[in-house]
């Protein structure tokens, strides 16, 4: 029985290849964040990490509690009193996200008919673990009777118009009816910042 060995000239090179496999292999594998491995801005507080059809999703709310500015009844709004639900988007250049990890949040978001509570601002999801692939849709007011897929018609109408051909997106819907709020939702690479202006 022959043992043979590599020539070192080409062990080594077979060893950067194999590094290299392993190493994107690893970036393409989901992975599952706990809340102290995640990068929250500054104002927010992680209030609940959850998963929804195999996506991991981070929910930010105000760090303080009385930056929750509208009571329950500051948002019971006749119906009527506001049109309301046009999703009119506007683009942007800065904050951009990964297309493809919004659609993945947004597919996180859409097998759940789960309530939205009052005081979250915004969802996240990150692919990979990596937080240069991290999708969120925001909004700017408190929500009443919001549901997980009443976020979809203003983040797909922000995808529709402001996706690049290069693949990233970033906007924000105006006039987008979240439960019985109307607000602004915003698509982007961070879970703050979504105002009416």
């Amino acid at each position: 029985m022959s043992i043979q060995i590599m020539c070192p000239q080409l062990l080594y090179p077979t060893i950067l290849i194999a590094g290299a496999f392993l190493g994107a292999l690893s970036t393409a594998t989901p992975t599952s964040n706990s809340a102290t491995d995640i990068d929250v801005p500054e104002g927010l507080k992680i209030m609940a990490v959850t998963e929804s059809a195999g996506v991991q999703l981070v929910w930010y709310g105000d760090a303080d509690s009385a930056s929750t500015a509208n009571s329950t009844s500051d948002l019971e709004t006749p119906s009527l009193s506001r049109r309301c639900g046009s999703n009119m988007p506007k683009c942007y250049s800065s904050y951009q996200a990964y297309a493809l990890t919004c659609e993945a949040l947004l597919n996180g978001l859409l097998t759940s008919g789960s309530l939205l509570r009052t005081s979250p601002r915004s969802v996240c999801s990150t692919i990979g673990g990596y937080m240069g692939n991290r999708c969120c849709t925001s909004w700017a007011d408190n929500l009443l009777n919001g549901h997980y897929y009443n976020l979809q018609n203003g983040a797909e109408a922000i995808l529709n118009k402001c996706r690049t051909n290069e693949g990233w997106v970033s906007g924000k819907s105006y006039d987008t009816l979240l439960g019985s709020t109307c607000t602004t939702q915003c698509l982007s690479n961070r879970p703050n910042s979504c105002n009416n202006g």
